[in-house]
């Protein structure tokens, strides 16, 4: 694989044999295929893997600090918790139904809440667990709850240090196909894997 740039123009990748690797259409790239090309195509003007690398986080989060629950507090920016979900439950219907979570780390309780992507979170997200979550606390009453966060699986030994992360404008229709901050980091990794094989 060699890359062809110009200071004003974005890279080209070619492939051995000729073709622009970037050019393919998003829906090629693993993880992703047609349904979820769509989405990406109308809500984040992404069609082709070029068009992903450009799809630029609209700011950092530094994730070198993990909190406990104890520690939070009201007008915190984004934290990070170490724990486990200890149950899940649904409320609502049709459009107002949303999805809840209690996760603990020992120190206490906090709710997470979904109001799009259920069907992903259920399929993915697993009771005592062990996850890394990154969000921003909202308080209530006293009690925090954390909407829409962003969990990872930690394994034993697993460095939580994850310095300064992307994060991404993530729209509600983009939710509701399980798109992530996190996904997208991953969707960009794997183009970057693909370019580098070829």
């Amino acid at each position: 694989m060699t890359c062809v740039s110009d200071t004003n123009e974005k890279p080209t990748f070619h492939a051995v044999g000729g073709g622009d690797i970037l050019s393919q259409d998003i829906k090629f790239l693993k993880g992703v295929g047609p349904a979820r090309a769509s989405v990406l195509r109308d809500e984040a003007g992404v069609s082709s893997f070029r068009d992903l690398l450009y799809f630029f986080p609209y700011k950092y989060i530094d994730r070198s600090v993990v909190y406990t629950i104890s520690q939070l507090q009201e007008n915190m920016p984004y934290v990070q918790l170490k724990g486990h979900i200890l149950d899940f439950a649904t409320e609502g219907e049709g459009r107002k139904k949303r999805l809840k979570a209690v996760f603990t780390d020992g120190t206490g309780y906090v709710e997470l809440i979904w109001f799009a992507g259920i069907k992903y979170v259920e399929k993915t997200l697993k009771v005592n667990q062990t996850y890394l979550l990154l969000g921003k606390p909202s308080s209530y009453n006293g009690r925090f709850s954390f909407p829409h966060p962003e969990l990872e699986t930690v394994t034993a030994g697993e460095s939580q240090n994850r310095g300064l992360q992307s994060t991404y404008h993530i729209t509600d229709k983009m939710k509701r196909s399980g798109f992530t901050s996190k996904t997208i980091r991953e969707l960009v990794a794997r183009v970057f894997d693909v370019a580098k094989d070829r």
